[in-house]
């Protein structure tokens, strides 16, 4: 509606104030106004959050206060089951805009985080999947103070996926990755199960970064679980292809520089080696026959070097696939 258009716009020539001033001489309108949703299920309010529009928010606060709305226009959610703070985690506001927004909400402050959209991601986890590094700190901070870290920290979305797999994807970057990392480490049992959770397709958050290539949040992740003491307990996971990391870095997608700094950390733990270099999708094909179907002639020559090197050359250089 005309609010709408108006609120997402500086309010400096006026035209947004002349709206709500000449809409006090119809309260009726001016309350259906401020509750019409657009097709996506917002607001006037949400429209002025996404503009940057401050002044525009306080007016609207304001008003809606004396009609006895500002409830509903606060605790709005939209088609896709977002609050106002899954808007305002997203790359759409800015930090301050966030910060405004979250302390809107200091008495529905635990709602409002612990709130999941349909596919149930938290405000957390917008933050994480748009790399926003300042909003991710907020929500950790303020989730602390009411008790609720634990709660939002370990929650998986309906793809199973959880903070790190979020985290690993390209779309957050590396600097927010870090943050989260840095942020959840200190608790070696959450961490360990955070990187050894898989989603519905059976990844692993490390897995995540191999599939994508990304070098310096797979590089993190290899160096905090082997201070942790908890490699193994992710590394060997299968996919639901029967898939390792070795399977994905062996392939097409993942660059050489990449494949040699994980060969490199992990060769020096036989058990861990042999087991990836051994294990066969279900295809029956192993890590060694991804690179030669991929033509990666460096991972090839890789591959058969350290199998040498362990005594296991034959375990899959005879190996027959199922077809």
């Amino acid at each position: 509606n005309i609010l709408h258009h108006a609120a997402i716009h500086d309010c400096n020539d006026g035209t947004f104030n002349y709206l709500v001033n000449f809409l006090k001489n119809d309260p009726a309108k001016m309350e259906k106004l401020f509750l019409k949703k657009d097709i996506k299920g917002q607001t006037p309010f949400n429209w002025a959050m996404r503009g940057g529009q401050v002044n525009n928010m306080i007016s609207i606060l304001e008003e809606s206060n004396k009609l006895g709305i500002q409830d509903q226009i606060l605790m709005n959610e939209n088609e896709e089951g977002e609050n106002l703070l899954h808007f305002a985690a997203s790359d759409i506001c800015n930090s301050d805009m966030f910060t405004y927004v979250l302390n809107l909400f200091k008495s529905e402050m635990k709602k409002m985080l612990s709130k999941s959209d349909v596919r149930s991601n938290t405000p957390l986890n917008v933050a994480i999947i748009f790399g926003q590094t300042n909003k991710i700190k907020s929500i950790f901070e303020e989730s602390d103070k009411l008790g609720i870290l634990d709660q939002i920290v370990m929650n998986r979305n309906i793809r199973l996926e959880n903070v790190l797999h979020h985290a690993s994807n390209k779309s957050c970057n590396d600097d927010a990755f870090i943050c989260v990392l840095d942020l959840i480490k200190g608790d070696r049992v959450k961490t360990k199960t955070l990187f050894s959770q898989t989603n519905c397709d059976g990844e692993t958050p490390f897995n995540i970064t191999v599939i994508n290539g990304t070098l310096t949040k797979m590089k993190f992740i290899l160096e905090e679980s082997h201070k942790l003491g908890i490699l193994e307990s992710f590394i060997i996971i299968e996919n639901k292809l029967n898939q390792n990391v070795l399977h994905h870095a062996a392939n097409d997608y993942f660059n050489d520089n990449a494949f040699e700094l994980f060969l490199n950390f992990i060769k020096s733990d036989r058990t861990i080696m042999e087991k990836l270099l051994s294990q066969r999708n279900d295809k029956g094909e192993t890590p060694f026959d991804i690179a030669l179907l991929k033509r990666q002639s460096t991972k090839i020559k890789s591959l058969l070097e350290e199998s040498h090197k362990l005594g296991i050359l034959d375990n899959f250089i005879m190996n027959n696939n199922k077809n």
